[in-house]
Formats: structure tokens, sequence, C-alpha cells
């Protein structure tokens, strides 16, 4: 992978972030340093992975405001070498989601200690909690996590069950500063292929590269069509109100119609990463498909730290991957969902859109 391919698997990561996934800042600066260090990832086809491989999942853990002020760079290694103590040598590396922090960060990770990356994640797009992945939806056991931060802290947490690595990591990353590295669920190729969302990091290639060829005013249908995906609308940002409560960014994004999309208005709601997407108030995407923006000025994703009024946006909507689309994985964003205020079922975005 040279900076060009990272670049590449930078874009289509925020492409896939749902408007989330953290400060595309941390992203860039993973991909300057491993360009300037001279290292590089490297990556496993899902297909290959041995069943008998010992898999990590290293994350980075922590608010958008600590993670602009802190490189990760010592934090999940140190984490990882903690963790190759508790439970013996690692044999791969997997990402917990798609996003640019989460994502570039274990490639990141795994170019510093030599150790492969496979080519798929647990989410298959950015997600606010850790009950959103298939670690939880298939009660994969997350012992040990363990947690390092800036000042060389570390907690080896053994969680009674999934369900307690939110609430107890989270608040712990908070009384460590509000940002760590952490590593956990140890678990093997077998299980990896039964439940990982496939391909995940190829797909962020692809679609970066798609980006960076399409520049300008066919980049929207460029995007739409390497998807399969739905233009929601074309327009301005009209509104948009955010809070942090509880270490997420809560809030709700309002996107009016303009010229042949006039008509057509779309709203947001999003913790951290978009939730929910309504056309003129009937739910139009439902968590876990999901949605991205792109500016239409400068043909790039955005997320919802970066919107401002009046920025012009193309809002488009994704389906999920086959295997996220699970009464077990839905239970995982039910209360994810009923914070932003949606209480009902999830219907499959190609439903909602073709009025079924």
């Amino acid at each position: 992978m040279d900076e060009t391919a990272l670049t590449d698997i930078l874009y289509g990561s925020i492409i896939l972030a749902a408007g989330g996934g953290g400060p595309v800042q941390s992203g860039k600066s993973l991909v300057r340093s491993m360009a300037l260090s001279r290292i590089r990832p490297k990556l496993i086809p899902f297909e290959s992975i041995p069943n008998s491989s010992k898999v990590a999942v290293p994350i980075a853990m922590g608010s958008c405001a600590t993670l602009l002020e802190n490189f990760l760079d010592f934090q999940m290694i140190k984490a990882l070498k903690i963790f190759e103590e508790q439970v013996g040598k690692v044999d791969a590396l997997l990402p917990v989601e798609t996003g640019q922090v989460n994502t570039l960060a274990v490639l990141y990770t795994g170019a510093k200690t030599a150790i492969p990356i496979i080519d798929a994640d647990g989410t298959g797009r950015s997600i606010p909690e850790f009950k959103n992945t298939v670690f939880y939806s298939a009660r994969v056991d997350p012992n040990p996590f363990v947690m390092y931060d800036s000042a060389g802290n570390f907690v080896v947490l053994h969680a009674s069950k999934i369900d307690e690595v939110d609430r107890l990591g989270r608040t712990i990353c908070t009384e460590m500063g509000g940002l760590c590295g952490v590593c956990g669920i140890q678990i093997s190729g077998e299980e990896i292929k039964r439940i990982a969302v496939p391909n995940t990091i190829s797909n962020c290639l692809r679609l970066g590269k798609v980006l960076r060829e399409n520049r300008g005013s066919r980049v929207v249908e460029a995007l739409v069509k390497c998807t399969d995906g739905f233009l929601l609308t074309k327009g301005r940002i009209a509104k948009i109100e955010s809070k942090v409560a509880h270490g997420h960014d809560y809030g709700m994004m309002e996107v009016k119609g303009l010229a042949s999309y006039k008509g057509k208005d779309v709203s947001i709601a999003f913790k951290n990463e978009g939730l929910i997407a309504y056309l003129n108030g009937k739910p139009a995407v439902i968590s876990p498909d999901h949605i991205f923006m792109i500016d239409l000025l400068t043909s790039e994703p955005v997320t919802f730290t970066d919107v401002v009024p009046d920025l012009l946006v193309a809002v488009i909507a994704l389906m999920a991957n086959p295997k996220r689309r699970t009464k077990l994985d839905y239970d995982g964003f039910r209360d994810s969902l009923r914070d932003v205020g949606y209480v009902g079922e999830y219907v499959p975005v190609e439903d909602l859109l073709n009025g079924s």
C-alpha cells in the first residue's frame, strides 16, 4: 500500500463512517505518519484467514476533541502488547468498525508491529456503541479488554458480559483523560469468517479511488453507482443542532432540497454517527443501513463535525451488508435508535424508498 492507496482507504472509510467515525484529521495524520516512516500495513484477504488464527481487535476509544489533541501512536501498540501478555502471540488484527479513525489506526498498528490486518471488520460502518457490532450480536467474549492511556496507565478489564464493555469502558476512558488505545476480543479465524463483515478495507480502497477519479460534477452519480446507493437529495444544510451528553455527540441535521430536488427534504438524527434519516418526515434510512454526505463544492465526504449551515451537500443512502440485517443485529441498534427518538422496527432502505 503506497500513500495513494492509504489515502484512498482513508476517504473510502469516511464515506462508510455514516457521518461519524471521528476526526478526519486524525486519519490524515496516521496516513502521513505511515508515509513518512515508510512503514506499510499488510492485508490478509478475508477468505484466506486460517481457522486456527488468533485474532485481536485493537480500538481507538475517545472523544473527537481529545483525538484532535493527541496523536494515536503508542497507546494502541502498548495495549496490544499487554493483550498478548495475557493471551499469547496474535496472528492477525481486525478493525472494530469502518471509519477514518479506527480503520487507519488499526492499519497503523499493524504496520508498526508487523502483524497483518484482515480485510474485514466488526460493523461495515462506523457506530456509536459496542453493542452495534457483530461481536455483540454474536455474544463474543470481549475479555481481556486492555485499555492504555497517553500517560502510561493501563487497565485490564474483565467484563461479566459483552453488554458491560460500553458502560465500564467508556467510564474508564473518561477517567483516563478521554483517550485510550484498546485491545480486546480474542477470537479465532474460523469465528471471524462466520461473523465479520468481509472485504471492508478493500471496499474503502475502491470507494476512495472512485472519489479521486470522479471529482466534480460526476462524483455523486459515480458513488451512487458503485455503492448501489440511493441519492436522497441534493441541497443546502438549513439547520444543525447538537449537544454532548454521556460522551456522545447527539443532534439533528436538516437538508433542504434545491433545484430538481426541491421538495425532497432530509433530516438525519445522529449519535456520533447518523442512525436514522427521514425524507419529508418519513423514515428513509434506519440503522444498520446508513448514509453519507458529499460536499458538492469540494467533492469530499463530510462528517457531522464538518458541516455548517448553508453547506451544499448530497445525501446518499447505503444498504448494510446482509450479515448485518438480522434481528440480532438490529437488537444491538435498538437502544441507540431510541436515544435519537426512533422506537420502530427495522425496514430495509430499499423497501422504505420503494414504498413497500
